[in-house]
């Protein structure tokens, strides 16, 4: 390929041609990219890093992409958007609250968000919500109902116990994959039916 301008925004070692062969390959279930680029060292640049060889030399970029699990812990809704979400729809679907698979135990990193839901509870005193648990399709109706419940079950006890909420003013309940915002046939589509929701009573 010719190259039209540097390859890199500092001194490229590269001269304007050169050969760029670009692949993906599996590893461990997940596709790397892996591209490499060769081709003979600009005189250019043999005289920026003071080369004293003088016959033709080539230089190689391998660059090797690894995609990684998103962290967990970044998805937060304020309590003002909790606020506008229940105004406008009556209900807001919440991904902050974290739980292991199959388990109902709140993970340390849903505090931020189970801070701001208390926070919009005690900005409105007048204000009752179900906390609604959803799962997505993995596993059975009857399991995923019964692990529903128990994580809506968790957060109201979280906002009771820890920001002293009144427990009247919350009902949890448990609905499974009943009530979907998308497909389960991709992770993305189940990650996404997998939330918590504040239900305006």
């Amino acid at each position: 390929m010719g190259f039209q301008s540097p390859f890199a925004s500092d001194i490229s070692p590269f001269d304007r041609e050169g050969l760029y062969v670009y692949g993906t390959l599996s590893r461990g279930g997940v596709d790397v990219s892996v591209s490499v680029l060769t081709g003979p060292v600009s005189l250019f640049a043999r005289g920026h890093y003071k080369t004293d060889e003088k016959t033709a030399q080539a230089a190689v970029a391998i660059q090797i992409v690894e995609p990684k699990a998103m962290t967990t812990g970044q998805v937060t809704v304020s309590a003002d958007a909790i606020g506008k979400g229940l105004d406008a729809d009556g209900r807001i679907a919440l991904y902050g609250i974290y739980f292991d698979t199959g388990k109902a135990d709140i993970k340390p990193e849903s505090r931020a968000q189970l801070d701001q839901m208390a926070a919009i509870l005690k900005a409105r005193p007048a204000l009752r919500v179900h906390i609604v648990g959803h799962t997505d399709n993995v596993g059975s109706l009857d399991a995923n109902l019964a692990l529903s419940l128990k994580r809506a079950e968790a957060v109201v006890a979280a906002l009771v116990n820890t920001h002293r909420v009144d427990a009247k003013r919350l009902s949890a309940r448990g609905v499974a994959s009943l009530s979907p915002v998308t497909g389960n046939r991709t992770e993305a589509g189940r990650a996404l039916n997998r939330r918590v929701e504040m239900v305006e009573q």
